[in-house]
């Protein structure tokens, strides 16, 4: 039977919310934590992780074993522990010089077999105590893996076999390991158990899933979990919104869900939900022709499954009004969904908190359906049994760690402005249940079993955008004071940009509408006007994005922003970093802009057309034929300037072969030793369509004071100062002399 090593008491005591909150946690695990007995096991022994020293690689084995391949093979796997079955295979595997043949490198490689990934080191210098007269001898242990560092909240463990290389050579000191050439194979287990049997406190490390997220029993956890928020944190939750949205659904009513218009003096709690349609119609959509019968009450089952879940949680929770943007929203007039997309970011601001219905990756799957076990997870083998979850009798699972699949909802663009405003999120993945509260000073964060990713955290698995998320959000509620300083606000709108940029959109028109509410506050904390997705303080850098282009990322309909911003691309956007370090060319400026919006009062929305009136160096170029179909190349002008273009995108009409568009580099910043401009398509008379960005490494190039070669002479280069006044003298001569300043304007 496996122990575990329960760690010291906390600091705090638990209160009686948290001993429910723990109760709950474990009635809802113990389903998924069917085990088996297993003789072989007895002596494995885990424990918490709850000090730095037991997450050294050579800290404290819970479990290590001296034994030979044949006992292994015919003793410890034959009793059906899958944790022995396992070590067999990988050996016997190990073993085979037929396939390590194709697969034998120097140092360290990473083989995967069965679901499993284990990595290989030939030769490993090990100092083990080798049993004489043993030459099948073979050491598997079982230690802490220090991945998750001190602050974890999850416990991986580490699964080695370290064995002589076959065949084994003559020993001169069998006493000795290290006289022995030794491989060592290892791979990284999560531990799962019951909430609390790792720890003292009601906080599971990692815990079975909860496979019934619609029973009464998870109600009530989330349910305690809104009561801890409510008396712990101090977060307001049981506060009235400071403003309401126009319609609210009434889901009070377990046989009609009603539509209602909010009073202007109401000010109840409700409930936001953020969920993706899908490709299909919803069934009940508002509009025209659905409002009256939705004013008068339809049944629930009339509503797609996301939408129908969504309602069971509002009602199961005491709540009684839900607001679905698909419900209340017109949908076919453009002028009330125009102004309910500008308040958007109080609409989930306001909200008690926000159903992120994450697993669903359309209107129809719904959310609270019976999720699969974690044994459901590993690969099978050819007999349909399940290798490689082991469990014993109690309480430790140990199974394959690898990340959370990439759910839906966290590639879709309109979910990032609901992610940011929702101050608390009540999220239904694939393996868990979620509670995040960032309404006080200090983010709390709740769960209901599984933990998937490495921080047990909230946010996507596959990337490390939590703190950046979380530091944008207290920007937007104003937890820190007074708001940072305009650069520091700037760059978080660009970085918040290249995000939401690499998200997938339907329809290419929503480009800018998909951002306005985050657009609307940034406006706010800068006291900047905003110019479709850019700042009017700022349009020299924000210009100069650079185009990325996904095919997954490519979205339906006509392009109607202006070529000149970022807006006009389906793919992914970025900024070069060091442009913070140039400065706006002094014969570059911006004299104006009209912009056509698609609402006239939705001033962060859609935009039919913009022009932007600017003035600065225009230098004509002809891209040779060699490189019109390219996306990025180098151009030698005068003979001594080098210049590097980057498509927007290589299938731009303006430059296939034939094509007699004039093309012109606009100059927009530069320093004492590059420079950085647009490139440009003429469009009628002095109007000129954006097709790419550009950049001068060396805007000294063929001057005699400048060192030319090497790394030394570059840093050299770069290191001289040049005055602001010689500096726009070169670049005024490298692009043709004052007569080539000129005032355009960009479409």
């Amino acid at each position: 039977m496996l122990e575990t090593d329960v760690g010291a008491s906390s600091e705090t005591a638990p209160t009686e919310i948290d001993l429910e909150i723990l109760r709950l946690k474990r009635e809802l695990a113990s389903e998924d934590f069917q085990g088996h007995s297993c003789e072989k096991c007895k002596d494995l022994r885990i424990r918490s992780p709850l000090t730095p020293e037991v997450h050294r690689d050579d800290g404290p084995n819970f479990f290590h074993i001296d034994t030979t391949g044949k006992e292994i093979h015919d003793d410890f796997a034959t009793s059906g522990c899958m944790f022995w079955v396992m070590i067999r295979d990988q050996l016997a595997y190990v073993n085979l010089d037929a396939e390590l043949a194709q697969e034998r490198e120097s140092g360290t490689r990473q083989l995967r077999r069965r679901g499993v990934t284990w990595f290989y080191a030939e030769d490993s210098n090990r100092d083990v105590e080798y049993a004489v007269n043993r030459p099948d001898f073979v050491r598997v242990s079982m230690v802490h893996n220090d991945d998750g560092g001190a602050g974890s909240r999850y416990i991986t463990v580490k699964v080695e076999m370290v064995a002589p290389r076959k065949p084994i050579e003559t020993l001169r000191n069998p006493s000795r390991g290290d006289e022995i050439r030794l491989d060592a194979c290892w791979s990284t287990f999560l531990a799962l158990a019951l909430p609390g049997d790792l720890e003292d406190t009601q906080r599971c490390t990692s815990a079975p899933i909860n496979l019934a997220p619609a029973s009464p029993t998870s109600m009530k956890l989330i349910s305690q979990w809104i009561k801890k928020c409510d008396i712990e944190h101090m977060c307001g939750i049981g506060d009235p919104p400071s403003s309401m949205p126009t319609m609210l659904l009434d889901v009070s009513n377990a046989d009609k869900v009603k539509l209602i218009e909010v009073p202007a003096t109401m000010r109840d709690r409700y409930i936001t939900l953020s969920y993706c349609w899908g490709a299909a119609r919803q069934t009940v959509m508002l509009n025209e022709e659905s409002k009256a019968a939705l004013v008068a009450g339809i049944s629930p089952q009339e509503f797609d499954r996301t939408i129908r879940d969504s309602i069971t949680v509002v009602r199961e929770l005491g709540y009684r009004f839900l607001w679905v943007d698909a419900l209340c929203i017109p949908q076919d007039d453009e002028t009330p969904k125009a102004r309910e997309l500008s308040i958007m970011n109080d609409i989930y601001r306001n909200a008690t908190f926000t159903i992120v219905a994450s697993v669903a990756n359309d209107v129809r799957d719904g959310f609270l359906d019976r999720r699969r076990p974690t044994i459901d997870g590993a690969t099978p083998l050819p007999d349909g049994q399940s290798p490689y979850v082991f469990k014993t009798a109690t309480p430790v699972v140990l199974l394959p760690h690898s990340p959370d699949e990439l759910e839906l909802w966290y590639t879709r663009a309109w979910t990032l402005q609901e992610l940011l405003f929702s101050g608390r999120r009540l999220q239904f993945r694939a393996r868990q249940t979620t509670w995040v509260c960032n309404c006080a000073q200090t983010m709390t964060q709740e769960w209901d079993g599984w933990i998937g990713d490495k921080t047990g955290g909230y946010y996507d698995p596959h990337d490390d955008k939590g703190d950046f998320y979380n530091s944008i959000m207290a920007l937007l509620r104003r937890h820190h004071g007074s708001p940072p300083p305009a650069p520091t606000t700037l760059a978080d709108w660009y970085t918040l940009v290249e995000q939401f940029s690499s998200r997938r959109l339907t329809y290419a028109t929503d480009r800018l509408p998909a951002i306005s509410g985050i657009a609307k506050e940034f406006a706010s904390l800068l006291g900047d006007e905003y110019v479709c997705g850019l700042w009017k303080s700022d349009l020299a850098y924000g210009l100069l994005w650079s185009a990325m282009p996904n095919k997954l990322l490519q979205s339906v309909g006509t392009k109607s922003m202006p070529s000149w911003s970022w807006a006009s691309t389906p793919g992914t956007v970025e900024w070069t970093r060091d442009f913070p370090l140039m400065w706006q060319n002094e014969d570059f400026e911006v004299s104006g802009c009209d912009v056509d919006l698609a609402m006239p009062n939705a001033a962060f929305g859609q935009v039919k057309a913009a022009r932007l009136y600017v003035r600065g160096l225009v230098k004509p170029l002809v891209v040779p034929e060699e490189h019109r179909r390219k996306k990025e190349f180098s151009i030698c002008l005068e003979g001594q300037l080098y210049v590097t273009v980057y498509l927007d995108s290589k299938e731009n009409p303006w430059l296939l072969s034939g094509s007699e568009c004039r093309l012109a580099l606009l100059l927009v910043m530069n320093n004492h030793f590059k420079a950085s401009g647009i490139l440009l398509g003429e469009e009628g008379e002095n109007g000129y369509s954006r097709l790419g960005r550009f950049r001068v490494k060396d805007i000294w190039r063929g001057v005699k004071d400048t060192p030319r070669h090497g790394w030394m002479q570059s840093l050299k280069r770069k290191s001289l100062s040049r005055k602001p006044e010689r500096c726009r003298v070169r670049m005024q001569s490298l692009w043709g002399g004052e007569e080539n300043i000129r005032s355009i304007v960009l479409v």
